[in-house]
């Protein structure tokens, strides 16, 4: 059985982060924006939410390779439900992972994005399922 890459572990919690910073400013700053610079950060806003979901399915895939399951065998669902059960996610509704991984599905494929404002209107209503992600990596960092 591998052992945890912590160190990689840390990268990936600091970029989530990042990332969970990054979503906030963009926020902020929106409304106040022309129409031209809107379009701008609806971009980036959609960037760092696919962004945010690879670095999950990163932290996930290192996960997995401690129970040597290979990702490439499972499905995103399988794994996310693995990942849940030996305790490397937090238990909140399946459902919200399934989400954030459509709307990554959906961002990927730009004639399939959903509106701006239901993106982040998702991101609004979640954040703090997203950040309790990132304080689940953090407490598996410190148990190693």
């Amino acid at each position: 059985m591998d052992r945890l890459n912590i160190e990689r572990l840390k990268y990936i919690s600091t970029s989530m982060q990042d990332v969970i910073r990054d979503l906030d400013e963009i926020i902020s700053l929106y409304d106040s924006q022309p129409i031209v610079i809107q379009k701008h950060l609806e971009q980036s806003f959609r960037t760092s939410f696919l962004q945010y979901k690879e670095l999950l399915g990163n932290y996930m895939s290192q996960c997995l390779k401690v129970l040597a399951i290979s990702v490439n065998k499972i499905t995103y669902g399988d794994a996310i439900e693995l990942c849940i059960k030996e305790g490397f996610l937090p238990k909140d509704e399946i459902v919200l992972y399934r989400t954030l991984s459509k709307f990554r599905n959906d961002t990927a494929h730009v004639y399939k994005k959903p509106p701006f404002k239901v993106l982040i209107q998702f991101y609004k209503e979640n954040r703090e399922f997203l950040i309790d992600i990132i304080e689940n990596i953090n407490s598996v960092i410190k148990r190693g």
